[in-house]
């Protein structure tokens, strides 16, 4: 790979030939492959669990670019030339066990909260405080336990383009997607990391990313809000049975949760027939004549992302609430969610459970009219 820039310096890749090199370049790079809002536990994590080999992956990501949602990913550093069968295969498959099982998922949780408090991380752990404005550790362990439940494996790779009996890693990603819709799909994210040096000046670097961390962390890759592709279209065209149903995305998530979903899409198609809920990759699109709101299901709580202004939805929740109904809470999203959704103006709910999604269907009517 060569790449030049305004000066007419010439950058070539720089291949490493280790791991631990690989490894060390990641960390050491981590606010250009990451972002400022990411933090990166680093050192020895050992996850232990009976019946299942220990595990140990290469460092622990929190992801905080959503401070309402705030999430954590399992890193693994791998290498172009890694054994996929041999060595990434059965790896993941180990991390998977944690992250899928109860028993897994409080060990992540006690050794995270473990490492944290170790005097080499106290830095990270006070910026982790900060971020989140949590100062009671009972408080911090309750964030850290959810961010546990809806954990993600993150494969940082320097190359997916190698070839291993006759197909190259990015293939055997996607194959892996496609057998294990469940958990490789919905579960593992991967981001290829190179590094190039100046042909003139080894001290001159450029770091590429792809994608960038952004994107994983928006869940942005499937276009969701901008665009729909011939994936997306899948679903609501039944030209073929879709990678990703509705259990895809509901199939983790706590039963009131799950009810909650099933009273809304009872309410909203009581109201306009017409309405479609279509399962895409990372996130249900409610749609009228357009997508008017997009659901996204974590263990206890389902968010939906209204696509209308926050002051026009306030305004329905007040117009629609009853004599001592709970109001909806609103919140707004960030800037760069914002720009995720094409400029156009939104805000978000939670609803844990079914108590609030009548309310939840009027506003949606108020503000879209659905029901002319």
């Amino acid at each position: 790979m060569m790449a030049g820039d305004s000066n007419n310096e010439v950058y070539v890749e720089k291949i490493m030939r280790v791991e631990s090199e690989f490894e060390k370049f990641v960390f050491d790079k981590q606010k250009v492959i990451f972002g400022d809002d990411a933090l990166l536990l680093q050192g020895t994590v050992r996850f232990e669990n009976q019946g299942i080999r220990g595990t140990i992956p290469d460092g622990i990501l929190f992801d905080l670019s959503d401070k309402m949602i705030p999430k954590l990913h399992l890193v693994e550093v791998e290498m172009r030339h890694s054994q996929f069968y041999g060595h990434v295969f059965p790896q993941i498959t180990r991390f998977l066990s944690f992250i899928m099982t109860k028993k897994g998922r409080f060990e992540i949780t006690r050794v995270v909260c473990q490492r944290l408090a170790d005097e080499t991380n106290k830095e990270i752990l006070k910026n982790l405080r900060s971020i989140l404005k949590i100062e009671d550790s009972i408080f911090l362990f309750e964030a850290i336990k959810e961010m546990v439940e809806n954990a993600k494996i993150l494969v940082v790779v320097d190359s997916m383009e190698e070839r291993e009996h006759g197909s190259t890693l990015d293939e055997k990603f996607q194959m892996m997607r496609e057998i294990y819709t469940l958990t490789w799909a919905k579960l593992i994210d991967t981001m290829v990391v190179k590094r190039l040096q100046s042909t003139s000046d080894s001290s001159r670097e450029i770091v590429v990313v792809d994608p960038e961390f952004r994107k994983i962390s928006l869940e942005e890759s499937d276009g969701e809000g901008k665009r729909e592709n011939a994936e997306d279209l899948i679903g609501a065209t039944g030209l073929e049975e879709p990678l990703f149903d509705e259990w895809y995305h509901i199939n983790n998530v706590d039963e009131q949760v799950r009810l909650a979903y099933s009273e809304l899409k009872k309410y909203l198609t009581e109201i306009n027939k017409e309405i479609q809920f279509i399962p895409r990759k990372y996130r249900i699109s409610v749609r009228a004549e357009r997508n008017i709101a997009l659901l996204r299901f974590s263990k206890k709580k389902m968010e939906m992302v209204i696509l209308a202004p926050l002051d026009r939805v306030e305004r329905a929740i007040s117009s629609c609430v009853e004599n001592n109904q709970d109001k909806l809470q609103v919140y707004t999203l960030s800037e760069a969610v914002q720009r995720f959704f094409a400029g156009e103006g939104s805000c978000r709910v939670f609803a844990s459970d079914s108590s609030q999604v009548s309310l939840l269907a009027k506003v949606l009517d108020n503000v879209f009219d659905l029901s002319r």
